[in-house]
């Protein structure tokens, strides 16, 4: 997935925030990040799908212990 590999692009020098990773990959993947299209996955929600497969790639990074999240900061960093 190209969110991955993004994601695991900007955190390798600094640790960031979510806000910060959806403002990066929509600047460098735009035509991926349309807001009309909002999720589909059952919950109420106003986010758009983009967003969601966002947090979905963060989910699977942390899972496989490619990266970390500090919940008291909210900062995503590699280990």
């Amino acid at each position: 997935m190209i969110a991955k590999e993004i994601i695991l692009e900007e955190i390798k020098e600094k640790p960031l925030r979510l806000e910060t990773l959806y403002k990066l990959i929509r600047k460098k993947k735009g035509e991926m990040c349309d807001d009309n299209i909002k999720c589909s996955c059952g919950r109420e929600t106003l986010q758009p799908e983009w967003k969601h497969q966002i947090r979905w790639a963060l989910y699977d990074l942390k899972y496989k212990k490619e990266i970390s999240l500090d919940k008291e900061s909210g900062l995503y960093k590699k280990i």
